[in-house]
């Protein structure tokens, strides 16, 4: 992954990656977030066609990862970069997704979110983070024996 516009040695791991056996490589880690690589669309799209793209002959490539933010974030900052690369090479969508237990956002509504980012880019999601919390994971998810709860089976059947 090419976390953002920094490319020092980005070439190079690329190419020694691929001829290694790795079939994709992977765009920015959450350019639409200040806190991540905070990268604008146009600065993301030009720094794409100047670093990622060159390698679409020899990997898969997957879009930057976006967050699951409302606008300026997420789904608007992936339409906005999309708009600014159209004759970039992308394969895949990847995304993030993290709630809160306060947070309304359940399991139905996570699947819900993805199924609307590919009807609308019309590409494969690749899902790079998930995160919800929920609780202690021992306890909450798993019982001590390693078995699923109940609610850690309603979050594997929608996974």
């Amino acid at each position: 992954m090419l976390w953002n516009t920094d490319n020092t040695s980005w070439a190079a791991n690329a190419q020694a990656a691929i001829n290694a056996g790795t079939t994709h490589l992977l765009g920015f880690n959450e350019p639409d977030l200040s806190s991540q690589s905070n990268i604008s669309p146009k600065d993301a799209a030009a720094a794409w066609l100047q670093n990622i793209e060159p390698f679409h002959t020899q990997a898969s490539l997957v879009s930057p990862a976006i967050t699951n933010g409302g606008p300026p974030l997420g789904i608007t900052w992936m339409s906005d970069f999309l708009g600014n690369c159209s004759t970039c090479h992308i394969d895949a969508i990847a995304a993030h997704w993290y709630d809160s237990a306060t947070a309304r956002p359940q399991a139905r509504d996570v699947r819900n979110y993805f199924t609307d980012m590919y009807n609308k880019f019309g590409k494969p999601i690749w899902i790079t983070e998930r995160y919800a919390a929920v609780g202690d994971f021992a306890g909450t998810f798993v019982y001590s024996n390693g078995t699923l709860t109940p609610l850690g089976q309603t979050y594997n059947s929608v996974a």
